[in-house]
């Protein structure tokens, strides 16, 4: 039959579609592992603690990201810095559904109307242990250094101010897009 081999295993077709489903499955089991790491540290050492820490290594490879994607756009060419990132948005933007709500030479306002790692927990009945992750708006990209990385953003702690789309602090690091 077709799909079949001779050793008898089963050759699964790669769809759109089902590349679409494990990309999203993807983002719901690092919100997951995200989740886990938060308890961990939360318990070892304190809430505080733990957004403390998990928000400077978020930021850290947020930055590390930043600078391997997007130095070139640095310092001048915030224009070329937004079209970079939006275009490196999972699932043609989909993913996280970007709005920008204003451009202009002092930053760029995007709003993200989705998550998958917060819909993630909210699967999972977590939603309510993040604070402000809701909200989804925050003043991006505002200016840039001769790094690449953008000015005057701070880590974001998880899973707490997660979806409140600071670049680079917002986990984001492994997506096309993270900063």
């Amino acid at each position: 039959p077709a799909g079949s081999t001779a050793t008898g295993f089963s050759i699964k077709i790669m769809t759109a579609e089902n590349l679409r489903r494990q990309l999203y499955d993807s983002f719901k089991n690092r919100a997951m592992i995200y989740h886990a790491i938060f308890d961990e540290l939360r318990e070892e050492c304190g809430e505080e603690r733990a957004e403390e820490v998990l928000g400077r290594a978020i930021y850290r490879r947020g930055a590390d990201k930043g600078r391997e994607n997007f130095s070139r756009f640095a310092p001048n060419d915030l224009e070329g810095l937004l079209a970079a990132f939006l275009s490196g948005i999972p699932d043609d933007g989909r993913m996280f559904q970007p709005e920008v709500l204003k451009s202009d030479p002092a930053g760029v306002d995007i709003k993200f109307h989705a998550c998958p790692l917060r819909d993630a927990w909210r699967e999972a009945g977590l939603d309510g242990q993040f604070g402000d992750a809701q909200r989804g708006e925050r003043r991006l990209l505002g200016g840039l250094h001769d790094d690449g990385v953008p000015a005057g953003q701070r880590g974001a702690p998880l899973p707490r101010q997660h979806e409140q789309g600071e670049v680079p602090g917002d986990d984001l690091a492994d997506h096309a897009h993270g900063l």
